[in-house]
C-alpha cells in the first residue's frame, strides 16, 4: 500500500510542469521552487515576462504598433533582460559556491527567471491600476509610477544619486528579493534560508552602492 502511495505521489509531482510553476510562484512559491529544484526550466517564465511587458507597451504607449513592430520591439527588449537575468544568476551562483553551497547554474538561473516573471507581473498590474484609476495619466511620473518607495520625495534631475538610493528601498523589490532568497535556499544544498538572505542583502547592497557612486560621479 505504501509503495503504491509513494508511486502515486511521485507521479503527481512529476506531472507538474512549466505552466503550473508560472502560477505557483505567486501563490505557492515554496512548492514552485521545490519543483524547479527537481527539473529547472527558464525559457517559459522569461517568454511570459516579455509578453507581459510588450502587452503593457502596446496598451499604454504604442497602440498603433504593427505586428512587425511589436515583434521587433519584443526581440530588442529581450536582449537586455536576458543579459541582466544571466549576469545576476551568475553572480549569485558564484557567491553560493564560494559559501560552500551545492547547486547548478541552471537551477539558480531558473530561480531568477521565475522570480523575474513574478516581479514583472506584479509591477505591470500595479502600473495598470495606477493608470486606470488616475484622472490625469499625463501627470504620472514614468520613473516611479507606483509610489512603493520614497524616491518620489526628491527630483532625479537635481539629486540623481539620492533619488536612486531612496528608490532602492522599494516594497515590491524587497518582496522580489525575498522570493529570490526562498528559491536559492531550496535549490541549494548546505545553504539555509538565513544564509541565503544575508547573501542576497549583501549583493543587493553592493549593487545599489555601485549604482549610487556612478550616478553621483556623472551628476
Amino acid at each position: 500500500m505504501s509503495t503504491m502511495s509513494s508511486t502515486k505521489t511521485l507521479s503527481v509531482e512529476e506531472s507538474r510542469g512549466a505552466l503550473w510553476r508560472l502560477q505557483a510562484v505567486f501563490f505557492r512559491p515554496g512548492s514552485a521552487f521545490t519543483d524547479i529544484d527537481r527539473k529547472p526550466t527558464w525559457a517559459q517564465p522569461l517568454l511570459a515576462a516579455g509578453l507581459v511587458c510588450e502587452a503593457e507597451m502596446y496598451v499604454f504607449y504604442s497602440p498603433k504598433h504593427t505586428p512587425f513592430g511589436f515583434l521587433a520591439s519584443f526581440l530588442l527588449a529581450a536582449i537586455p533582460v536576458l543579459l541582466s537575468v544571466t549576469v545576476s544568476a551568475g553572480c549569485f551562483w558564484l557567491a553560493l559556491c564560494i559559501k560552500g553551497g551545492e547547486t547548478s547554474f541552471k537551477k539558480v538561473f531558473a530561480v531568477f527567471a521565475h522570480s523575474f516573471f513574478m516581479y514583472t507581473v506584479i509591477t505591470k498590474v500595479l502600473t495598470a491600476a495606477v493608470f486606470f484609476s488616475s484622472s490625469d495619466p499625463s501627470r504620472i511620473d514614468p520613473r516611479n509610477v507606483v509610489a512603493s518607495n520614497p524616491g518620489f520625495l526628491v527630483s532625479s534631475k537635481d539629486h540623481l544619486a539620492l533619488e536612486f538610493l531612496l528608490s532602492s528601498f522599494d516594497l515590491v523589490v524587497f518582496y522580489h528579493l525575498f522570493i529570490i532568497t526562498l528559491g536559492l535556499s531550496i535549490v541549494t544544498r548546505r545553504i539555509s534560508f538565513k544564509s541565503a538572505m544575508w547573501l542576497t542583502i549583501a549583493i543587493y547592497a553592493l549593487y545599489v552602492g555601485i549604482e549610487v557612486a556612478i550616478k553621483a560621479a556623472v551628476a
